[in-house]
């Protein structure tokens, strides 16, 4: 990770992807960014996303908005700009400068074991991914990747574990299974998954003890992030959609957002007083959602039908 980087697309989704993990469960977080020096290269410089907030917003309306504050052409972009904001909760940052030389690397990484002691997950964010043959531990250029014997000492103190990705010049379908198929021989009794954008995988590593979190995670990520971030993990569970139940929580308790000046007989209704119809305000904004969860209060937007969510048999 650079500070250049921040903010860019695949930040929004990076984010969006955290938070949505946390959502699922109160995991500890740490986030070990991994850090390298700016290097002048027009990386991260994709962000015209913030000049569209009608496709971009709905995904995740808070994220957004800060992101849209961080990122002026007035202001540096750094990383510590997450960690001020209180967007990740309950999240602690390990933010030391990646060393390439192998003793220095090495006392890199025991510190970050001692700041993930607490943490129950685990982020990576190398500037590229996972060790390749042509970059080995110590030399030039490795800062940019994360090492196996890494990711299993990790692993091993019961940590799991959530990594960032490119893709390389391979079959995007093959590389990615070979790459779960690595991450999960490294890392046993894994309940292992991978996360493709158009630009990155993130490859998930849950301990036997948060697997139970997945169906959740995949029920957000459906609702909010269906058509941006996406499960390739075959052996995960297949879900599908059932009608008439909130998509986060499972209630049935929806109400049905009407946008514009209500007449005083709607205002007083017994539709609006029970939740049946909600009043969304004066005007509707491209995006708005179009039903509301009484109970926990999720939108859920055009596009998506009031729906609960079961594994197939």
């Amino acid at each position: 990770m650079k500070h250049q980087y921040f903010g860019d697309i695949n930040d929004y989704r990076k984010y969006g992807l955290i938070r949505t993990i946390q959502r699922s469960g109160n995991l500890r977080t740490l986030i070990a960014w991994m850090l390298t020096p700016d290097d002048g290269s027009t990386d991260g410089s994709k962000l015209k996303y913030l000049d569209k907030p009608e496709k971009w917003e709905p995904h995740d309306r808070e994220l957004y908005s800060h992101l849209q504050d961080m990122v002026q052409p007035a202001k540096p972009r750094s990383v510590f700009s997450i960690e001020y904001s209180n967007l990740l909760k309950n999240t602690a940052y390990y933010s030391d400068i990646v060393p390439q030389d192998s003793d220095s690397r090495f006392s890199w990484f025991r510190n970050l074991l001692e700041k993930a002691k607490e943490a129950d997950l685990v982020f990576f964010d190398p500037d590229i991914g996972i060790e390749i043959k042509s970059q080995p531990y110590g030399r030039k250029s490795s800062s940019k990747y994360l090492y196996w014997q890494e990711i299993e000492t990790l692993w091993n103190m019961g940590k799991s574990l959530l990594i960032y990705q490119h893709f390389i010049r391979e079959d995007r379908k093959k590389y990615t299974v070979r790459l779960l198929n690595d991450l999960k021989s490294h890392t046993e009794g894994s309940f292992a998954d991978a996360f493709r954008t158009s630009n990155v995988l993130f490859l998930l590593a849950l301990q036997p003890r948060h697997k139970h979190l997945y169906e959740k995670l995949s029920k957000d990520l459906d609702m909010h992030w269906d058509d941006q971030i996406q499960s390739v993990n075959p052996d995960a569970p297949k879900i599908k959609p059932v009608k008439g139940k909130c998509p986060s929580c499972g209630s049935d308790d929806i109400g049905e957002i009407v946008y514009g000046m209500p007449t005083p007989e709607l205002a007083e209704s017994d539709e609006v007083r029970t939740g049946k119809i909600i009043l969304g305000g004066c005007c509707e904004a491209v995006g708005a959602p179009k039903y509301k969860c009484n109970d926990c209060g999720a939108d859920i937007f055009s596009g998506w039908k009031k729906y609960e969510f079961h594994e197939e048999e």
